[in-house]
């Protein structure tokens, strides 16, 4: 890589990192599949790997991105993957609110 390129790699996956939607997806997925009575160490095991592995992915991520051959074939395929993206983000948020509403009743 040359040097311009790193910098805006650095940005991109600060971005990424510290961006609050990405927090609060990681917090809905987290607390949809952990249950209230699940102890503590287990809780703070949870949420350390949840950590790690994203951190770990946006890496993967911002490393593959910069590669030409790689973006230029998400875009081409970007429609597909915006869909199935949204498929899946739709589902947690559904699950999430039925687990709000039996939580009510």
């Amino acid at each position: 890589y040359d040097q311009k390129g790193s910098v805006i790699d650095q940005k991109v996956l600060g971005g990424r990192v510290f961006n609050p939607k990405v927090t609060l997806f990681f917090l809905a997925i987290f607390t949809s599949i952990v249950d209230r009575k699940t102890p503590i160490g287990i809780q703070t095991f949870y949420g350390l790997w949840m950590i790690v592995t994203a951190f770990v992915w946006f890496l993967l991520v911002t490393f593959l991105f910069s590669q030409e051959s790689v973006r230029a074939k998400f875009f081409a395929m970007g429609g597909w993957f915006e869909r199935i993206t949204g498929v899946v983000i739709m589902s947690f948020s559904i699950k999430l609110a039925v687990d709000a509403v039996q939580a009510w009743v």
